[in-house]
């Protein structure tokens, strides 16, 4: 559960996700953003829900800065821990089932610091 959590974070890192005023994105945000991809990084499911491609896309368009698109790696990162049996193979899919086109492969190895 955390490798999925850790893809999603990912994926919220490349997807722009809602910003503070300041336009800080917050751990929270990118959780609320991609919690129901869940099922599918881990194989629950056979494809993204159109409520998790939803969320893909809003964070794809709300992380709009490398900064932003980092932060909120190392957010899905850091909750890696809490998902169990991610597919790495589902959460790199996940961006093209969702029509997100990002400049990097989405991994739960994916190093935060090497996102553009």
């Amino acid at each position: 559960m955390g490798r999925v959590i850790a893809g999603l974070l990912l994926v919220l890192a490349v997807a722009h996700l809602v910003a503070e005023p300041a336009g800080a994105i917050t751990c929270q945000d990118v959780s609320s953003t991609i919690g129901s991809c869940v099922a599918y990084v881990t194989g629950k499911q056979p494809r993204p829900t159109a409520a998790c491609c939803a969320g893909v896309r809003r964070l794809n368009s709300l992380a709009s800065t490398t900064a932003a698109r980092r932060t909120a790696c190392n957010c899905l990162k850091s909750r890696e821990g809490r998902i169990k049996n991610i597919r790495d193979q589902n959460l790199s899919a996940l961006p093209g089932l969702c029509a997100v086109s990002l400049p990097f492969r989405l991994s739960t190895r994916t190093n935060c610091n090497s996102i553009p």
